[in-house]
């Protein structure tokens, strides 16, 4: 068996040069940028084995209807209840609308998401657990409802 010996200075040439082009420093233009006070969480409503895959770009959902539309297309039909609830219970005002994604499938059910907005996306990520657990029997779905200004 041979091995394959790369010179010192050589192998720190090239970290330096895959570390340039990792960072390459383009600013994104100004519809690109993210708005993280532009959201906030309504709920993060979670069941236990109820499906779906996680997504962090949310859907708009205006009403009982798109809800039940939303939870069907992302496989989370058992959710859509809750969800429904806990839309009319929000306070929007005028200028909020609501969004939903699934944020995360597995042991642990996030402490909340946070929200940001780049252009017309809007992007829903789950807080880190701070004790994840192990393991578990069956994995647990967490979907977030957000509220987005206009």
């Amino acid at each position: 068996m041979s091995i394959f010996r790369v010179p010192a200075p050589t192998l720190l040439a090239a970290v330096a040069l895959a570390a340039v082009v990792v960072s390459g420093s383009q600013s994104p233009s100004v519809a690109e940028q993210a708005d993280r006070s532009a959201g906030r969480e309504i709920a993060v409503v979670s069941r236990t084995a109820a499906g779906g895959e996680p997504a962090r770009r949310a859907t708009q959902v205006d009403g009982a209807a798109d809800i039940r539309a939303w939870a069907a297309g992302a496989g989370v039909e058992s959710m859509q209840g809750t969800l429904v609830k806990r839309y009319r219970a929000a306070d929007l005002s005028e200028d909020e609308s609501a969004w939903v994604t699934v944020v995360s499938v597995g042991c642990d059910v996030p402490p909340g998401v946070d929200v940001t907005v780049r252009g017309k996306r809007v992007l829903v990520d789950p807080q880190p657990v701070e004790e994840p657990l192990p393991e578990c029997f069956a994995p647990v779905t967490s979907a977030a409802l957000v509220a987005v200004r206009s």
